[in-house]
Formats: C-alpha cells, structure tokens, sequence
C-alpha cells in the first residue's frame, strides 16, 4: 500500500472528522492514531492532540475507541513497566486501560512478568 504524508495540523483536522459515530472506514481510521501514529508524534505532539481530540464534540468516553484513544494519548496514564520474561529483564512502555499494562489495543504485559512499574513524566515543552 502507498503510503501518503501529511502534516500534523491536517492530522488533527483528520481526526475530527473520523471520531467514532460511523462507518468503519472512519472508525479503522481513529484506531490508527492509537496503534500507529501515536509512535511517530514526540511528547508534544502527543499532548497537543490528545488535548484537540478529546475536546471534540463528538468524541465520548462511553464509545470504546474513543476511551482507548483517552488512555492511550493521556500524558497522565504513561508507564515503563520493567519485567522479567524467559529469564531476560525487559523494559516496556505501556498505558493502563481495561486495568491491564497495553501496548497496543490488543497487546498487554502479562502481570506474572511485571517487576516493577514507574509513571512516565511526559515532556510537552
């Protein structure tokens, strides 16, 4: 697939228009600023939009994506989640949601793993 370039601020008018209340295309969409484009934007960048979205008229807590969109951009639900796995310390960056260490919507640190758990202070200036 092709892939195309946009700018940050036509991201955020995108993602105006693409909060879930409709057609799949639209929801597949607001799912990839969760799964794919929160890893290409800087601390900044993620707080900017987290705070654009979320004050949107469309965009709801109750709705599932929108509440893991929340979890995900929130600079307050950061954390570094040290674990051991198959004898091998790890470090992975997580967001808390459904009370489970995510790193993706359908990926999580199983809690038998987890050694240690520290909040992540974001850097938006």
């Amino acid at each position: 697939m092709t892939e195309f370039k946009i700018d940050f601020f036509e991201l955020l008018f995108l993602a105006e228009s693409v909060i879930p209340r409709g057609p799949i295309a639209r929801s597949m969409c607001f799912g990839s600023f969760s799964e794919n484009h929160y890893h290409k934007m800087n601390d900044k960048q993620r707080v900017q939009f987290f705070k654009h979205v979320k004050e949107q008229s469309g965009f709801k807590q109750t709705n599932e994506q929108c509440l893991h969109f929340y979890n995900r951009f929130n600079p307050d639900n950061q954390y570094k989640v040290c674990c051991m796995y198959k004898g091998k310390p790890e470090i992975v960056y997580c967001y808390l949601h459904d009370g489970q260490y995510r790193v993706s919507m359908d990926s999580f640190v199983d809690r038998k793993y987890i050694e240690s758990i520290d909040k992540v202070n974001y850097k938006s200036s």
